[in-house]
């Protein structure tokens, strides 16, 4: 068959993987399986790809000694199987099968198999929450490709970097990290995860920092590519993308319809998964919590089953406010000071900024908001005895928190919506100079990173505060 058919080889892949199998030609088997299950992720059969990787890994794996030549097949299965592992977004099962070979690595001599091992560790510790562990790494992986000069490696590990600096405040280190990957990912042409992903990158810097800088434009070219290349992966980052801009514009419709495009066009697990938790953080901005729980409850539980711990500071204080609301307010008040303490201990300060915004607006609702009915009331007498006579100054508390921890962070969405908020609180107990301070720094904030429904609302309040003598 290979001699016969060498000219449309790919159609027999799988043949020929299952005849090498049976016929104890390992290497060879190897070889086919992974070309099969190469062929399998090209046209979305995630599942069917892990299959072929895991019987080529298992043919390889248990092996007490291997030559030279069996170690640099076993890692550039590991590195092969790790772009299905992604798509399928078990990272619990990829964590531990990584971490099993990590103490072979050192031994490989190809340098670019070695870095590449690196670079899919550094990235996958980001979905577990482990930052500092991820960014070490992906430097790591910088450091062999840098070395050695493999620009596939440095493409990488820089692209990867982009993700990992956004999860670790460095938005600026990270900024100068998409410009070398996007330089690369220019320059090589056939690896279209390299391009679509690294110039995507700003647009996940931009969502943590506040800023949308050229989302809208990069999400719209990758639409095209997807669509030029039937490349649905890149059309599901482009969604993303351009949502992530309205994101930051403070227009969660059109946000929304871009992040539920993303989940309709999704062939991959973890990309159906992924913009679920825009949608769901979307629906809970626009006050619609029914709408938020539903879309959520699926993101949490894959979340705790396939180790994407990445997700916990923007989903669990939601869902701390939906218990709350529900009447499990101990519960709910639990969950949101739990992932603060986190945060602060993983040191991450967009996870630190969310989650005091997300407490000062709870006491905001305490003390000024709906009173709950009489159920909720006798159900939660003791919570309510406990903190509602203290809630107006936590809610100064947490939300003064929250501004200087988005300063000191850069997280400058959240800081622009926690000064608004203090600003009003201000408002209502007639501090009325506070009041104007705190809108005015929300105007120069949203005017900064050019979130113009946020600016105009900010406008308008602090308009109203002019025009009221201090009063709106």
């Amino acid at each position: 068959m290979e001699q016969l058919f060498h000219n449309r080889l790919p159609e027999f892949y799988e043949t020929l993987a299952f005849h090498f199998t049976r016929g104890r030609s390992a290497h060879k088997a190897i070889v086919y399986l992974m070309k099969s299950g190469e062929k399998s992720l090209g046209r979305y059969a995630v599942q069917e790809s892990h299959e072929y990787y895991k019987e080529a890994y298992n043919l390889i794996a248990d092996k007490q000694t291997k030559t030279e030549e069996e170690r640099e097949l076993l890692f550039k299965i590991l590195n092969k199987w790790s772009l299905v592992y992604y798509y399928r977004g078990d990272f619990k099962e990829q964590t531990d099968l990584l971490k099993r070979h990590e103490r072979e690595a050192d031994l490989v001599n190809d340098k670019e198999v070695r870095g590449m091992f690196y670079a899919w560790l550094g990235f996958i510790l980001q979905f577990r929450w482990e930052t500092e562990a991820s960014y070490r790494y992906l430097q790591k992986a910088l450091k062999i490709g840098e070395e050695a000069n493999i620009q596939r490696v440095i493409g990488y590990a820089c692209m990867w970097l982009v993700y990992a600096c956004a999860v670790c405040d460095k938005y600026e280190e990270g900024y100068s990290f998409w410009q070398r990957a996007v330089g690369i990912a220019e320059s090589i042409k056939f690896d279209q995860y390299l391009y679509f992903k690294s110039m995507a990158g700003i647009a996940h810097l931009g969502f943590f920092s506040g800023e949308k800088k050229q989302s809208s434009e990069i999400g719209n070219a990758l639409l095209q590519y997807g669509e030029k290349h039937s490349n649905i992966r890149s059309q599901v980052v482009g969604y993303l993308c351009v949502g992530h801009s309205h994101f930051a514009d403070g227009d969660l419709t059109k946000a929304i319809s871009c992040y539920q495009s993303a989940i309709e066009v999704a062939q991959d697990p973890f990309y159906a998964v992924w913009p679920r938790l825009y949608v769901g953080l979307c629906y809970f901005l626009n006050k619609q919590l029914a709408e938020s729980e539903k879309m959520l409850s699926a993101v949490i539980s894959y979340m705790h089953n396939f180790g994407c711990e990445i997700f916990s500071p923007a989903v669990v204080p939601i869902f701390g406010i939906i218990s709350i609301n529900k009447g499990e307010m101990s519960q709910g008040l639990k969950m949101i000071e739990d992932i603060r303490n986190s945060s602060i201990k993983k040191n991450w300060g967009y996870g630190i900024a969310m989650s005091e915004y997300v407490l000062g607006n709870l006491y905001f609702q305490m003390a000024y908001g709906e009173r709950p009915g009489n159920l909720s009331v006798i159900k939660n007498i003791g919570f309510l005895a406990k903190n509602v006579p203290f809630a107006s100054k936590k809610a100064e508390e947490f939300l003064s928190k929250a501004v200087e921890s988005a300063k000191r962070f850069g997280a400058k969405g959240i800081q622009g919506s926690a000064s608004m908020d203090l600003g009003n609180l201000y408002r209502i107990r007639k501090r009325n100079a506070q009041a104007r301070g705190c809108i005015s720094e929300a105007v120069h904030v949203f005017e900064e990173i050019k979130a113009e429904v946020y600016l105009k609302k900010a406008r308008e309040a602090l308009d109203g505060l002019e025009r009221g003598g201090g009063h709106c």
